[in-house]
């Protein structure tokens, strides 16, 4: 599936909002900074040209984006929820 990830992500009792919010900002930093750095990608103009439109033309951005704003949480609080969404991840083909 190349539209979207799944994640399972233990929260330690911090905001699930905060901690999404701040895994995206750093991958895309590092996507970023890899495309700028690349010698070798040939589609790295388009990309870096996408992101950047993406960001500027979204009032919630400064300047790239890659992530949606939004996203769609499922609470896992049984052992039966995260063995189940666990195996639907290890099975996404």
């Amino acid at each position: 599936m190349t539209s979207h990830i799944h994640l399972t992500i233990g929260t330690n009792g911090n905001p699930l909002s905060d901690i999404i919010r701040d895994w995206k900002a750093f991958t895309l930093r590092h996507i970023r900074k890899c495309l700028e750095e690349a010698t070798f990608e040939s589609r790295k103009v388009w990309i870096l040209r996408v992101l950047k439109y993406r960001g500027i033309t979204n009032p919630k951005n400064k300047d790239f984006q890659l992530w949606q704003q939004n996203n769609h949480p499922i609470v896992l609080d049984s052992n039966y929820l995260i063995d189940q969404k666990i195996a639907y991840i290890h099975n996404i083909r």
